[in-house]
């Protein structure tokens, strides 16, 4: 099964982001088993990072469910303010593909 996962950021996302990307990649490569593609979503002058795509390649959407899951630890870990932003201009979309 594939699945496509569409995260867009808060305004200032990227940059928040910034502190946990060295663990984002880690988590990537240990899971790049499961990668198809991704990368960054860009704004139209390809200045700013909006969010990011992944294609995930699993066998049942449990196993999406968990690899979201625990990315999502990575991001609860790296807030450095406390604050969710989960509400603030920010959105996960979850696509799955048969």
């Amino acid at each position: 099964m594939l699945t496509v996962v569409r995260c867009l950021y808060w305004p200032g996302g990227a940059e928040d982001r910034l502190p946990i990307r060295d663990e984002h990649i880690k988590y990537m490569i240990a899971n790049r088993q499961w990668l198809e593609q991704g990368g960054a979503l860009m704004s139209s002058d390809g200045i700013i990072v909006e969010g990011m795509f992944l294609i995930l390649r699993h066998e049942n959407r449990k196993d999406v469910e968990g690899f979201l899951a625990n990315a999502q630890i990575i991001i609860e870990q790296g807030e450095t303010d406390g604050a969710d932003r989960r509400d603030q201009n920010a959105s996960d979309e979850v696509a799955h593909l048969h």
